[in-house]
């Protein structure tokens, strides 16, 4: 590879890691809550509690994307 491109490549690395370490953090705690949620009721069937778990892993999932792209646009608006 040559000099300029690995700068440019190196350069994205070192200005997304704030964005993806935070949206990490915070898709964690999102995919964590609404995990809490699907199981909050231990009465009800087997299936629907599994039914529930993929659900908000997917939807957890889904939230945390949004926010990294969210994150990346308001870096670029904000300069």
């Amino acid at each position: 590879m040559s000099s300029i491109p690995r700068k440019i490549f190196k350069k994205v690395i070192k200005k997304s890691k704030p964005i993806i370490k935070a949206t990490m953090r915070s898709g964690a705690e999102n995919i964590g809550q609404r995990l809490l949620t699907a199981v909050s009721n231990p009465n009800q069937p087997f299936d629907i509690t599994l039914e529930k778990l993929l659900t908000a892993l997917k939807s957890g999932a889904l939230a945390t994307g949004l926010e990294v792209v969210k994150g990346g646009f308001d870096q670029k608006v904000a300069k």
